[in-house]
Parts: C-alpha cells; structure tokens; sequence
C-alpha cells in the first residue's frame, strides 16, 4: 500500500493522539513523514509516528493498544539495527503501566 493510503488510513487513530496535543495538526504530521523527518509505523488498527533525533522519539501513537505494544517491540528491534542507543516516548504516564523495559520519563536503552 503507498505510503499516503497508509497516511489516510492511519488519519482517525493519529487525529485521536493530536486531539491531547493541540501543537500539531495532521497536516503537520503528514508534512513531517513525506519530507522523511518521522516514520510512519501503521498497523491494523492502529498507527504511531517516529521521529529520528539523537534518540528515536515516538511523539504520536493511536488506536489498538495491543496492537501499539507490538509495534513498540518492532521499533525497538528497527531502532538497535539503526545505531540508536535509546527510544524515548513523549505521551501520558499511563504508557508507563503498558510498556516494559522504561526508566521514569518514557526512555528505554536499546
């Protein structure tokens, strides 16, 4: 599937995620993963977005939580191939009870 089906088809679980961030729009999120600047990580029923600083920072995440959990390890597994030492979340503290192998803050070595 292109990467903008993807991009429509991930638009309600993403939209979701930016209703708690009011500093973004999903034209900036489409915006940030055509130039390259984030990766968009589609799954099923759910989507997250990444982006690849000195860390790779997962800024947006919506839809099945499963789901997302899965897509979690799967980044993580991306991100080690990479050369990235350390994934980090920006989100509400509930992601804490949800994922495993994270110091306070969200920050977890790869």
């Amino acid at each position: 599937m292109s990467l903008e089906r993807e991009l429509a088809r991930s638009a309600p679980w993403l939209q979701a995620a930016l209703d708690r961030d009011a500093a973004h729009t999903l034209e900036d999120v489409r915006t940030e993963i055509l130039s390259g600047k984030s990766l968009l990580w589609p799954g099923k029923a759910s989507a997250a977005v990444t982006e690849q600083c000195r860390d790779l920072h997962v800024w947006l995440a919506g839809g099945d939580l499963q789901e997302l959990r899965i897509m979690e390890q799967a980044a993580s597994h991306w991100g080690r191939q990479n050369g990235f030492d350390r994934m980090t979340i920006s989100g509400r503290r509930g992601w804490e009870r949800v994922l495993t192998g994270y110091r306070t803050m969200l920050v977890k070595d790869l």
